[in-house]
């Protein structure tokens, strides 16, 4: 055996130290079911939120989004408007990314949306589900 693969003949089953493997998975779900483990983790949380609340935020901001079905991270969204307006209308709000094309929502990729405030967001979501709801609208509106 030459040294470039005895690496490789001591690794794994062939390593006479072996004991049969190590499951990650398992041993995660075991120390996590623990009570005291659970504890530790929510004061970790807490701490961490406490210590860097802003960069916290802003990460959720960017990278986070909810629907009505899941909760999707490791996303990517445009980013958020520094004086905190509407795209739409323009107030100063607490604003929500709207986005439009479910399809997009995969680990990485780049959410096409807009950020608006509540009320323009539900106005949005109604005109996204019923594509004729806003001719129907400026139709009524000019007959009246």
């Amino acid at each position: 055996m030459n040294r470039n693969n005895k690496g490789q003949f001591m690794a794994g089953e062939n390593h006479p130290n072996w004991k049969g493997g190590f499951d990650a998975k398992k041993y995660r779900d075991e120390y996590y079911s623990k009570p005291e483990n659970k504890e530790r983790q929510k004061i970790a949380g807490k701490k961490r939120r406490k210590e860097k609340p802003k960069e916290i935020t802003k990460y959720r901001r960017e990278h986070t989004l909810a629907t009505r079905e899941k909760m999707y991270t490791s996303i990517t969204k445009r980013s958020y408007p520094k004086k905190n307006k509407c795209e739409l209308c323009g107030k100063e709000k607490r604003l929500i990314y709207h986005h439009w094309d479910d399809s997009q929502l995969k680990k990485g990729n780049f959410i096409k949306g807009l950020w608006l405030c509540n009320r323009c967001h539900q106005l949005s979501e109604g005109l996204d589900e019923n594509k004729n709801l806003g001719k129907m609208y400026l139709k009524l509106k000019s007959s009246i």
